[in-house]
């Protein structure tokens, strides 16, 4: 377990390994791949085709399908069941998310033809499908038998390489300018952030490049680069690394957070205590909430047992919690 990460549940993370093993399987079956096949038939109007291999990542599998008549070939992407909580919500959201980012910016994005939640294989995203014209691996190390080597970065790579990679990519979140998360840093979270800050210097530069080469006007009231410079001078980018990321809350918070918000702490807490040098700043019915939750999760954590909350139900736990 790394410092700067919370422990994991071994219940749950064995019940997850499971249910991955479960989805993927369910969405290669012969009987799923007709039923995409179907959909884009029905969208369409024109006999579809599925062309393997699937594309399976972290929370989505890609399904490429090509129409009678039709180039390019369009892809089907469903969410994994069972390992994305919410899949209708997360599809309508990241739909929505492509077609602002299509109509704002020049980024060549896949165009989102269909989406929806109601079909026979669940809430899916109908997009073209766009060729790749290449992969970052050049500027990787070369693998090696050795299983214990990581293929990361080459640390050899030049900082004009560099810009130039990076100058392809400026509107990504920045948090994986050294590909390894904070959380997981070796060396400890202090370290990241002195080697992610000299490596966000190379980045804005970029950035700043590419931003005075737009032929037009931007859409934003401050090129993207003074936003992003600001985020790390803020603290922003600590405050939003902690909300994406729960395993890491901890670390981003009394790290880099609270001090800047809530003033000066005594020296030498230890970090199991951290919490008491602030929980004044709480109401009189949040302190009192405290007790009684923390009881309960002590318990539900000696019964070992995993809990499957109901969506509506999971809400209205959760807006009881945050006293809504």
């Amino acid at each position: 377990m790394y410092d700067g990460q919370e422990e994991l549940d071994n219940l749950v993370w064995d019940k997850n390994d499971e249910d991955s093993d479960e989805a993927q399987n369910r969405m290669r079956l012969k009987s799923t791949c007709r039923k995409v096949e179907e959909l884009a038939m029905e969208k369409f109007g024109k006999p579809a085709t599925l062309i393997s291999p699937l594309i399976s990542g972290g929370f989505n599998v890609h399904y490429r399908i090509r129409l009678e008549g039709t180039s390019p070939d369009v892809m089907v992407r469903l969410p994994f069941p069972s390992l994305v909580p919410f899949p209708g919500e997360k599809t309508i959201h990241e739909a929505a998310t492509a077609a602002f980012i299509a109509k704002q910016t020049q980024l060549l994005i896949p165009r989102q033809l269909f989406y929806g939640q109601d079909s026979t294989v669940g809430p899916f995203v109908i997009m073209e499908r766009i060729e790749n014209c290449g992969t970052a691996s050049s500027r990787l190390t070369i693998p090696s038998d050795d299983l214990s080597t990581q293929h990361v970065l080459d640390p050899n790579v030049s900082e004009t390489t560099i810009e130039d990679i990076w100058g392809k990519f400026i509107l990504d979140p920045p948090w994986w300018l050294l590909l390894e998360t904070a959380e997981t840093w070796s060396s400890g979270i202090d370290e990241w952030r002195e080697t992610y800050e000299m490596r966000l210097k190379t980045w804005l530069s970029a950035m700043i490049k590419a931003e005075a080469e737009l032929p037009g006007p931007i859409h934003l009231s401050a090129p993207l680069s003074t936003y992003m410079r600001e985020s790390w001078e803020t603290g922003r980018f600590f405050l939003s690394y902690g909300a994406k990321k729960s395993w890491a809350f901890d670390t981003m918070y009394w790290g880099f957070l609270d001090e800047r918000f809530f003033g000066d702490r005594e020296k030498g807490v230890l970090k199991d205590d951290l919490w008491r040098t602030r929980v004044h700043l709480l109401s009189k019915d949040e302190r009192a909430a405290m007790d009684p939750f923390v009881e309960r999760k002590m318990a539900e954590s000696k019964e070992r047992r995993i809990v499957d909350w109901d969506p509506t139900e999971a809400k209205q736990r959760f807006s009881e919690l945050l006293f809504d």
